[in-house]
């Protein structure tokens, strides 16, 4: 980041500041806000680099292959991460797991850490 985007992204927060401190007379309360406001500020930047980073189109990884053959998920050709992961879910259950309970489908002998049942 060079010197110009840290003067504009310091202009925008201290900009920011001032709105919020019309609104909140108390100094603390309004620099929490500030705080908040930028975290959701970067989980929307986060978001939306995930969303457009083209990862959910690129090939299944080859645990996630693995995985569907032990839950006897029949695997398309070409399946990318992202269908990948949403079939894995649909055989869970649609929950995305099965909060580490043991399948009796799957393959081996549960992990010693990991509960048969859950009540």
């Amino acid at each position: 980041m060079d010197n110009v985007q840290i003067q504009d992204k310091a202009g925008f927060y201290l900009n920011l500041f001032t709105e919020i401190r019309k609104r909140v007379t108390d100094v603390p309360l309004a620099m929490v806000i500030l705080q908040e406001i930028g975290k959701d500020i970067r989980q929307e930047r986060i978001g939306t680099r995930e969303h457009s980073n083209g990862n959910g189109d690129s090939p299944a990884t080859e645990k996630q292959i693995a995985y569907m053959r032990r839950l006897g998920i029949p695997i398309p050709e070409n399946v990318t991460k992202k269908e990948a992961s949403r079939l894995i879910d649909d055989a869970n259950g649609n929950n995305g797991g099965d909060n580490g309970a043991w399948s009796a489908d799957m393959e081996g002998e549960a992990p010693a850490r990991w509960p048969r049942r859950i009540p």
